[in-house]
């Protein structure tokens, strides 16, 4: 038996709540993988026309609600890499030491 696109759609909500992007590859892949061109939430907005009507609003709310988590998550994540990496930037730069002559 397939799982519900309800099922699919919560378990992709569970995924990107607990992506923790810590590398520039990392967050590549969970661009393309959550907002990319052919993103995995994609089809799941194909299947609102196998939901219910009672069910679509439901349904059509969490698919966006998805998407919203995942460009918000993409965003933290991005900002966090890029602090990490001017602090990285400021640490390999020593004051100490002599300047060139």
């Amino acid at each position: 038996m397939a799982a519900s696109p309800f099922d699919t759609l919560r378990e992709l909500l569970t995924e990107i709540e607990a992506a923790q992007p810590a590398s520039p590859e990392e967050l590549e892949r969970f661009r393309i993988r959550f907002l990319g061109s052919k993103n995995v939430l994609k089809p799941l907005m194909g299947e609102i026309r196998h939901i219910p009507a009672e069910q679509k609003r439901e349904y059509g709310q969490l698919v966006n609600a998805a998407k919203q988590k995942a460009q918000e998550k993409f965003q933290q994540a991005q900002a966090a890499l890029k602090s990490a990496q001017s602090r990285g930037e400021g640490a390999q730069l020593d004051l100490t030491l002599p300047g060139a002559p």
